[in-house]
């Protein structure tokens, strides 16, 4: 009889355990329908066990498993920029755009490196060797920025490591040769590269990353540290 009650206690307090585990997450279920910010918290999500990562990989249309960058544009597509070409993802399908020697209007060159969807939802493609590209969305084509030696005003290199956009809209390409500042009305770009000369020039003409502080300060990663320009957006 003494072991029968025992047994029906430990069914009776494991039962309990079990509710009070129910009542608990039922009640941390209506805590986050009542603060739909509970919901957006980041550790949740991160300790969350249905937390699962999905794979989108050359088996599902991508050019390269080699991806550099991404972006999502206004409409939702995703970008992927690779190894071997630009992809967009519409969720279910890929489309490669590729590098045509023949059609000026294609991806500058196929590898990918850098890319930004900008404030106003415009695509820009920073290629490892073939320049700044623009996507137009209308056309499904590219327009191109290059290096033209001839030109002071073009882009500085053709090797893109990284691009910017700054809170005044303003597009920044850091390249294997140099900063370089978009105006997109003329299309022409202002260069900063280092002057061995002047102390206050950039401090590496290879530039890693590129950031704006919330006082209006930009800085630069370069190959060997990095610099301050302390010139406030206007």
């Amino acid at each position: 009889m003494n072991t029968l009650h025992k047994f029906l206690t430990i069914v009776f307090l494991a039962v309990s355990i079990f509710i009070s585990g129910l009542t608990v997450d039922f009640v941390d279920a209506q805590n986050t329908a009542e603060d739909p910010t509970a919901s957006r918290r980041p550790v949740d999500l991160i300790l969350s066990p249905y937390l699962k990562f999905r794979r989108l990989t050359s088996e599902d249309g991508l050019s390269s498993d080699q991806t550099w960058d991404l972006a999502q544009d206004k409409h939702g597509f995703m970008w992927f920029g690779t190894a071997d070409g630009l992809n967009r993802y519409d969720g279910s399908s890929v489309k490669v755009y590729r590098h045509d020697p023949d059609d000026p209007n294609s991806l500058g060159h196929n590898i990918v490196r850098a890319m930004i969807a900008d404030q106003s939802g415009g695509l820009w493609i920073g290629t490892w060797g073939g320049g700044l590209n623009q996507y137009e969305p209308e056309k499904d084509a590219f327009i191109r920025y290059q290096h033209d030696p001839g030109d002071p005003h073009s882009l500085s290199h053709n090797l893109v490591r990284t691009l910017y956009e700054d809170r005044a809209g303003t597009i920044w390409v850091g390249t294997m040769g140099g900063l370089n500042k978009l105006d997109r009305d003329s299309r022409q770009f202002t260069r900063f590269q280092h002057d061995p000369d002047d102390p206050n020039s950039l401090s590496h003409n290879l530039v890693w990353s590129v950031v704006e502080d919330p006082a209006g300060v930009f800085w630069i990663g370069t190959g060997v540290g990095q610099s301050r320009r302390g010139i406030p957006t206007l």
